[in-house]
Order: C-alpha cells, then sequence, then structure tokens
C-alpha cells in the first residue's frame, strides 16, 4: 500500500510538472510571436497566411502621431498589422545627359513585407503599388498623402496613405485610409550605388505598424 501511494504520489509530481512546462513554453511556440521590437514576427514567416486577428482596443489605437497623419473625421479603425519584412532598393543612373554627367542614387522599388496580426498570426503580405494583400484574398492599393520623419533614426518616414482602389470580399475591401507607423530600418543604403551596381536591387530590413481604416472620405 505504501509503494502504490508512493508511486502515485510521484506520477502527480511528473503530471504538474509537464502542465507546468508546456505552459511556460506556450507563448514562444507560438509561430511569429512578436516581442517589444517585432523581431518574433520574423520567425512566423514560414507560417500559413489566414484572416482575421483584429486583435482589442490596445492592439487597434495607434500612437500619437503628428496632426499631417491624421486621417479625416469620420474615419474609423478597422485593423492593425505588424509588417516585418525588407524595402526594396533599385541602384538608378541619372544627371544631366546634356552636361554627359552621370549620378547614380538607390530609389525604392518597392516593399516586401507579410502583416501579421496581434498574436504574431500572418494575415497577408505587403508589396508594390503599395498594396496590401490580406489572407481573406482583399486587397488594398494607396497613394501618399502626408509623410513625417520618423522618430527613430535610420528608420523610414511615418506615413499617411489614401487608398485608390479595393478588390476581393475582405477586410481590406472597404478600406479608405492607411497609416505606416513605428517603423524601424528601411532606409536606403548610404553608398554601394555606382556605375559597376546600376540596375541591380538591394534589399533593407524593415519593420513597422500598419493601421487601416474606413469611412471619413471615399477613396478613388
Amino acid at each position: 500500500m505504501k509503494r502504490f501511494i508512493e508511486s502515485g504520489f510521484v506520477v502527480t509530481l511528473l503530471f504538474a510538472a509537464a502542465c507546468s512546462s508546456r505552459q511556460s513554453g506556450s507563448a514562444g511556440d507560438q509561430p511569429g510571436g512578436r516581442g517589444d521590437d517585432g523581431a518574433g514576427a520574423a520567425g512566423g514567416a514560414g507560417g500559413t497566411v489566414t484572416a482575421g486577428g483584429l486583435g482589442g482596443a490596445a492592439w487597434l489605437t495607434p500612437p500619437a502621431l503628428p496632426p499631417a497623419l491624421a486621417v479625416p473625421a469620420g474615419a474609423m479603425i478597422e485593423a492593425h498589422t505588424h509588417a516585418v519584412g525588407s524595402q526594396i532598393y533599385t541602384c538608378t543612373a541619372g544627371g544631366d545627359a546634356d552636361a554627359g554627367a552621370t549620378t547614380y542614387a538607390w530609389t525604392l522599388k518597392a516593399p516586401d513585407a507579410r502583416l501579421y496580426d496581434a498574436d504574431g498570426a500572418q494575415v497577408g503580405t505587403h508589396g508594390a503599388g503599395p498594396s496590401w494583400t490580406s489572407g481573406d484574398g482583399s486587397v488594398a492599393n494607396g497613394v501618399k498623402v502626408a509623410q513625417v520623419d520618423a522618430p527613430a533614426a535610420g528608420a523610414i518616414p511615418w506615413l499617411l496613405l489614401r487608398v485608390s482602389s479595393t478588390s476581393g470580399a475582405g477586410v481590406f475591401s472597404d478600406v479608405t485610409f492607411v497609416q505606416r507607423l513605428n517603423t524601424v530600418g528601411g532606409v536606403a543604403p548610404a553608398t554601394g550605388c555606382d556605375s559597376t551596381t546600376a540596375a541591380t536591387d538591394t534589399p533593407v530590413g524593415y519593420s513597422g505598424d500598419y493601421y487601416f481604416y474606413v469611412g471619413g472620405a471615399a477613396g478613388g
């Protein structure tokens, strides 16, 4: 009887330890679980694109921002995604052809990023246009309205964009405005663009938050 009780006690301890271990590791096991620096989201890049993930009140509240980036009255937030990816630049030749002087500079070709929800699950992609594609098939295309320098050094500007067109049925189908905020990195290289690298592309890693709004004004 004593051995039976002791055996049952050991089994109970082992079961409790397994449960504790599983609970403590659950956050790290989530694909793309994002820490404060957003680095964890990149870990979910191989995950399946899914729809949803609008998040709670805190997730849907943008940071304080300059008046130039405010959406029109009546616009209401629809979704927020965290982007992790690259800004792709092309080494472009320019200058005064008549004077025979050629200059070279990195120019933005397109963004290439994945979009994650509040839980770190991938919910879409961000690409040329600029465009945002949701896992539900809806797409929003935008044009820049305003920009301000990012508070973080070496980060691409914060933007307000107006949606010029949409397609598909889903979370992005009725979006009218988009804000790009909380950017980190993504600035074009300071060197490396010359006659030997003309027409070549280079990706620069970046992250940022995109807030999507409906109403306020019709896209057009």
